[in-house]
Order: structure tokens, then sequence, then C-alpha cells
């Protein structure tokens, strides 16, 4: 049975984000977080209208739903939607791996504080695909 991860990040950390992909799918893994595959650079709402906005939003969402767990990387002055998509995990018991920033957040039931992007790879392949 497969494990299906959400990477949550800044947006303008999608190409991380991809290479993170890469390493879970080297541990059988499927990532779900499929706004980093197309991302490039900061996001520009203005580009987008209500209802394309309102898509990715649910698109994201479905990502979220369909997770065993989700993998935070978070880090100073950045993000901003990834911390409503950790608490809309944790809202639904989706286990978190949180690595970087610690904001009150971290200290959440439910989150797992990793000292790495190795580490949180890999607990998060042993712990949930166990």
């Amino acid at each position: 049975m497969s494990t299906f991860i959400y990477v949550a990040a800044p947006y303008e950390d999608a190409l991380l984000v991809r290479e993170v992909h890469a390493r879970l799918r080297a541990c059988g893994c499927i990532y779900t977080s499929t706004w980093a595959e197309n991302a490039r650079g900061a996001e520009n709402f203005a580009l987008s209208t209500v209802d394309e906005l309102r898509e990715i939003t649910r698109l994201n969402d479905d990502g979220i739903d369909m997770s065993d767990a989700m993998l935070v990387i978070a880090r100073p002055g950045a993000g901003g939607e990834m911390f409503a998509e950790v608490r809309y995990a944790l809202e639904r018991q989706i286990p978190v791996y949180w690595v970087g920033r610690r904001i009150l957040s971290t200290f959440r039931p439910g989150v797992t504080l990793c000292e790495s992007i190795d580490d949180a790879v890999a607990r998060v392949t042993a712990e949930v695909a166990a």
C-alpha cells in the first residue's frame, strides 16, 4: 500500500519541494502537493480570477485530504497559506512532520519536530508507512 504525503512550504520554495518529491518517490511514497510541480517564483494572485484561485485552493485541500501525512518546510520570513494548510491537516488528524522555523503551531498535538529534511523524510516514511 502506498503512503501519500503532502509537502507544505512557501510557494517560492517550489524547487526545493520538487526535490523533496523526488526523495519521497524514491522511498515509495506518492506526493500530493501538486502545487509545487508548476510553481515558478513568487505567487501573484493578481494574475488569476477568483474562480481560478478557488480551484487552486480546492486542489490543495484535495491533496491534503488524500494524504497520510504532511511534511512542512518552514523558514523565517516566508510562507502564508502553508500555515493554513497545516491547520487544515491537523483538524483532519493528519500527522505533521515539521522542519525549520518553529512557531506556536509546532507544539500542537499531531506535530513531530524534525531536525532536517533528511530526518523528516526518514521519519515520515518509516512511521506513516508502518
